[in-house]
């Protein structure tokens, strides 16, 4: 009946609006390719230069994106 499925797209639609977060930021992260080149420099060069830039960036995103 039409009451039901009216139900089933408001739940639907509220998934939808509660996961938004979780969409935008898996868009924006650094790449793991970005991850796996500061965390080596860090660890094996010494350099912390690209893990301090890739932990910013991060925290970024989750500050922009923050869960509802």
């Amino acid at each position: 009946n039409q009451s039901a499925v009216d139900t089933e797209v408001t739940r639907l639609q509220t998934v939808q609006n509660n996961t938004a977060y979780a969409r935008a930021r898996a868009d924006a992260y650094p790449t793991v390719a970005d991850f796996m080149e500061a965390y080596t420099e860090k660890e094996i060069g010494s350099s912390s230069t690209k893990w301090d830039a890739y932990v910013t960036a991060f925290n970024k995103v989750r500050s922009d994106n923050p869960k509802p």
